[in-house]
């Protein structure tokens, strides 16, 4: 349903308390819906949600923030009102559906069992409780049942799934990570049938299709804007069943066109169950959009010239928002509906191409997805965490509010127990989350926030009070996006910025400021010591300390020495790149370029180190595994932690 949202009130009177709706998007950037789009000639059409957002019954905060830079961080954060690592989720977790199906690949240990989530919220209130789309918080099963299990990756006496039945919800059909926009789950893939012909060509997407698409499909939507005969890799939804040796079993139908509408139709049916038993709910929609690969269906696709397959996406994501929304006046429950639209990190860059460069991904005052912000996904600079949110409850709602009060993925859960009138099960254990009840009814707004937000994933961190704002660790640009003025490689921080004079966080006060970025870092640290505690007290990994940042490498060629290692390989985005070169050749170009910190020489074919490709690096960034990989370090940079997949 492209119909737009009529806002009517619906038929159902106040209850006590609430039906709970959270509805969390991926990698949707802070300027990818309508009502937040500076740059009219490339903006989606976000119809439905722009209604929403500025109807009389929504809270539109102009600053909310995802609990991180990356995905299960945030979505950990989404469940227990806590900071990742105090729950086990360090950084996003591996596995990437797009390069093999769930049944392929674990993600290991994932949110630890102990943390106290919405879902256990809602069963102390007596309500039922389901997940519906992305989890990325732990394996759906045990892996090891199906001989899928990597072993050595839990430590001993902690479960092998993290599924979301174990984090309390009543119901739940899932997919383990991300699935394409448009026919996934191989809805057209006829299995044994080869491609009746070769695909057309795919025209202006054709440099971006970066996954394996060669399965057989039938009338499949994989970029460009036309029906093709591949296939993505299969990966699907999966659902408990206790009849197979697994306890889960994949979805039986297929999905032939946009994704968002399994989704509707498993919402729909769930309502209609609470409903006959005169329930309530809490359901948690996290919808694949707009993460990679993001095909639009062709109608959408054609209704944009500049950036068809991201920005027609985004109005698939429009569309689903509108079919919940009208489900839900149409079965009479939505005034007595709280619910929450919000993304679990800032937008996605890294596919731009010389052929079709991906106008969403702008600079500074100029990318429409960042609406100008600096930085993107897995940036803690603005444009990786901060992102469209808003919150709606018709029956308690009654006067529009836009407000610049900083508001977090934290806050769900504070607010939902306050909603629902329960307590979490040990009422000492440390949230990082405010109930945003304070918004609700005709007192005055809260202006400024009492606590202030922390960021902790990877070796990143972050800490906003109210308009000043503290970035430090390991930082970044993000995903596709590059350093700009006045920052260059050799830049270090911690920065501190006040952002209500600063949002573009161009301005460092730490010189001018010196006792405010004092009592900042003092803050950061004792917050941080606090998450330690509670990552101790869960038996987790202990987080490695995430600062102050490394100093900056030495000016110029260091030496002649070279230190090599075998297989391994990232640290960073490639300033460039050198064809045919040798090992030491590698290394003698970045001994000898003025601002490499690292070389990755990968090698030729037949596992070759005398002819090969060299990629020089200029970023103080984190290595990970690869085989047929080598780095020399050319500078005082270390292998640092290894970060998993984003």
């Amino acid at each position: 349903g492209w119909a737009m949202v009529a806002m009517m009130g619906a038929t159902v009177g106040t209850v006590s308390r609430p039906n709970v709706l959270i509805l969390l998007t991926d990698d949707v950037g802070w300027g990818d819906v309508g009502y937040n789009c500076k740059n009219s000639s490339v903006c989606p059409q976000t119809p439905n949600i722009d209604a929403v957002a500025m109807s009389d019954s929504a809270v539109l905060f102009h600053r909310f923030y995802s609990g991180a830079g990356v995905c299960s961080p945030t979505r950990a954060s989404v469940l227990t009102g806590r900071n990742n690592k105090r729950g086990c989720i360090n950084s996003a977790l591996p596995c990437d559906h797009m390069a093999s199906g769930a049944a392929e690949c674990s993600q290991g240990p994932g949110l630890s069992w102990n943390e106290f989530t919405i879902a256990h919220a809602a069963s102390k209130a007596g309500i039922p409780s389901i997940h519906l789309g992305k989890w990325h918080l732990g394996d759906l099963w045990d892996k090891k049942l199906d001989g899928k299990g990597r072993a050595g990756r839990w430590p001993a006496g902690i479960p092998h799934h993290s599924n979301p039945a174990d984090h309390g919800f009543t119901e739940w059909d899932s997919s383990q990570s991300q699935l394409p926009t448009s026919t996934p789950n191989c809805g057209c893939f006829p299995a044994g049938v080869p491609p009746a012909e070769q695909p057309p060509s795919l025209n202006r997407s054709s440099a971006g299709l970066k996954f394996k698409h060669t399965y057989p499909g039938d009338n499949c939507v994989i970029g460009g804007g036309v029906l093709v005969n591949e296939s993505f890799v299969c990966s699907t939804y999966w659902h408990p069943d206790n009849s197979t040796k697994t306890g889960v079993a994949p979805a039986l139908s297929k999905i032939v066109g946009d994704d968002g509408d399994y989704m509707v139709k498993g919402l729909s049916t769930f309502i209609d169950t609470s409903l006959a038993k005169s329930k309530n709910f809490l359901a948690t929609l996290w919808l694949h959009y707009i993460h990679l690969p993001h095909p639009a269906m062709p109608e959408y696709y054609d209704m944009y010239e500049n950036d068809p397959d991201y920005v027609g996406a985004l109005g698939q994501m429009d569309a689903t928002f509108g079919d919940i929304v009208g489900m839900l006046q149409t079965k009479g429950v939505y005034n007595n509906t709280l619910l929450f639209f919000t993304s679990d990190n800032g937008c996605h860059c890294i596919e731009s191409t010389a052929l079709w460069p991906e106008v969403h991904c702008g600079g500074v005052g100029i990318g429409r997805s960042s609406a100008g912000l600096r930085g993107c996904k897995a940036s803690n600079w603005e444009g990786g965490i901060r992102v469209p949110g808003f919150m709606v409850w018709p029956d308690r709602i009654s006067q529009h509010v836009q407000t610049s009060f900083p508001a977090v993925t934290h806050d769900f859960l504070p607010t939902i127990l306050e909603a629902y009138g329960v307590a979490p099960d040990d009422p000492h254990r440390p949230l990082d989350g405010i109930s945003l009840l304070s918004f609700v009814g005709d007192g005055p707004q809260p202006l400024r926030r009492d606590k202030p937000i922390g960021f902790w994933w990877g070796d990143s961190v972050a800490w906003i009070d109210n308009d000043i704002k503290l970035v430090g660790g390991g930082i970044s640009p993000g995903q596709g996006c590059s350093l700009e003025p006045p920052y260059t490689a050799s830049s270090q921080g911690p920065y501190l910025y006040n952002l209500t004079s600063d949002p573009t966080e161009s301005v460092d006060l730490r010189t001018s400021a010196p006792a405010l970025y004092a009592s900042m870092l003092a803050a950061l640290s004792a917050w941080t010591r606090n998450v330690s505690a509670s990552a101790a007290l869960n038996g987790c990994p202990a987080p490695a300390p995430p600062g102050p940042t490394p100093p900056a490498p030495p000016p110029g060629p260091v030496g002649t020495n070279c230190t090599f290692e075998q297989g391994i390989c990232g640290f960073g985005s490639d300033d460039h790149q050198i064809a045919d070169v040798s090992l030491q050749g590698c290394c003698d170009a970045c001994r000898t370029h003025p601002t490499c910190t690292v070389a990755v020489f990968e090698e030729g074919k037949r596992g070759t180190t005398t002819e090969g490709t060299c990629h020089i690096k200029i970023e103080t960034k984190s290595g990970r595994d690869c085989a047929g990989y080598w780095t020399c370090r050319a500078r005082n940079v270390t292998r640092m932690g290894l970060g998993g997949g984003v």
